[in-house]
Parts: C-alpha cells; structure tokens; sequence
C-alpha cells in the first residue's frame, strides 16, 4: 500500500539478512536496521476470463499464485476482479515464475493454501514475469461446482 502503481517490494532485510519470507518479529533484535527494498519497474498481467461456453466472465476473482517456495509470503500474491467484459490487470508484479486462477465461487484466502491449490494445478494458467514487461493472459473459469465433480 501506498507505492506507486507499478512498484513491488524486492525484499525486506534485517541487519543485512533476507526476511522477506520467513519474517521477523519486531522488538526481537534492538538496534538492528530494517530495510525495505522496493523496485519501481514490476511487471503487468492484462487479460481475459471466459466461461467454459466462451463468454466473458464479469466480476471473477483472480489470483496471481506463486511458486510454492514463496506461498508463505502474502506480499507475492496479487488479486484482481473482472469488469463486465472479463477483462482484468495486475500492475506491479515481482519478476518470477506464477500460476493465474480464475474461480467462480472461492473462499476468500484459500488460495493461500496447499492442499486447495492441489486440487485445480491442472486448471491454472503458468505464467512467467519480466521485469517491467506487460503480459496478456487468457484464462477460462474454474466453475463453483468444480470440486464436486
């Protein structure tokens, strides 16, 4: 919050140590500086969600997964919704390598967790960020009554 539309934090350090996924706990280690790394030039994910019958799918949730080396940081998901006509953007987006999904009906942070996401890897769309480059992502919906298929 409160960066520039196309910025990302890069990393987070304390007393010149990467923190960025494991955390810290403040108050821990007195006297020791936190530095915070942000890059001005993240990427961007444009793109389109359509029902298995090919229409546009208006007000889906989508959700930029990472690998799951860095799911435990909830700095490298991102989120965005549908317009009316499908389409969606994500500005600001670290360099890597992620997973896009688009569902119907989702519990809201489920996507945080393994054993969901083992459910729908065949469904997502992988996708791999530059830095400072524009992607476009076609994606189809994951219906609500996926799971009970």
């Amino acid at each position: 919050m409160g960066l520039p539309e196309a910025a990302y934090v890069a990393d987070i350090r304390q007393g010149g140590t990467t923190v960025f996924n494991t955390g810290f706990i403040v108050g821990n280690q007195p006297g020791v500086p936190l530095e915070i790394v942000v890059n001005a030039t993240g990427g961007t994910i444009d793109g389109n969600v359509k029902t298995p019958e090919r229409k546009p799918a208006a007000s889906i949730g989508v959700v930029l997964v990472p690998p799951a080396s860095d799911q435990q940081n909830l700095m490298r998901y991102k989120f965005a919704t549908t317009d009316d006509k499908g389409s969606f953007s994500m500005k600001g987006v670290p360099p890597g390598e992620y997973t896009l999904f688009a569902w119907e009906s989702v519990p809201y942070s489920a996507w945080m967790h393994s054993d969901f996401l083992a459910k729908f890897q065949n469904r997502g769309r992988a996708v791999v960020v530059s830095q400072g480059t524009r992607l476009e992502a076609q994606l189809e919906l994951i219906p609500a009554d996926f799971n009970q298929r």
